[in-house]
């Protein structure tokens, strides 16, 4: 991926996959569509197998040089899954959320499962680990979550796609980190 920034210093297109992944009506889809759109639907759809949707991102390195990148964002149906068919979805992810409901801790728990499924399909994926509907009373404590992030050296936030709380800074930050691995940038704007 490292190669990808050296050349040219006029802008070029850049693609990579990012994977939703989590239990059921934990909010992935939502997530997706609040960054992705701005908007929010309150009638819940399960996603059945996986979706898919595109969105440009344009970066800027260190140097100034502008990098218009293509985010493929991959929304995994919640529901139970042979761990097997959830690694094929996720197979050339460079990005994934992982995303619980803070309102019902057993999603925070199966948070595990879906982290070692995904490791175990792209071991150098950058991933965070997400709680969403936080603007609803929170049954899982942001210490412990974060904790469990900082074990598993993933990045951690809390989040309400209903308000959008947080949602544009987490895109954006968990962009911004993967790209930092490779090379310093600044997300300009999507």
């Amino acid at each position: 991926m490292v190669s990808v920034f050296r050349g040219p210093p006029e802008p070029y297109e850049l693609t990579f996959k990012l994977a939703a992944l989590g239990d059921a009506a934990v909010g992935k889809t939502s997530c997706l569509r609040r960054y992705r759109e701005g908007t929010f639907d309150a009638d819940y759809t399960p996603t059945l197998g996986a979706l898919f949707s595109k969105m440009m991102v344009e970066l800027a390195s260190t140097s100034g040089r502008k990098i218009m990148t293509q985010l493929v964002l991959w929304d995994l149906a919640g529901q139970e899954l042979k761990a097997s068919l959830v690694k094929k979805y996720v197979a050339g992810a460079r990005l994934a959320i992982i995303v619980y409901d803070v309102t019902r801790p057993q999603t925070f728990k199966d948070v595990d499962l879906w982290y070692n499924i995904l490791k175990e399909a792209e071991p150098d994926a950058t991933v965070a680990i997400v709680g969403n509907k936080v603007d609803l009373v929170k049954h899982v404590p942001t210490e412990e979550a974060k904790a469990y992030a900082d074990s598993i050296d993933a990045l951690f936030y809390e989040t309400s796609a209903k308000t959008g709380h947080n949602i544009e800074w987490m895109f954006t930050d968990l962009i911004y980190h993967f790209f930092k691995k490779h090379e310093e940038i600044k997300l300009l704007k999507h």
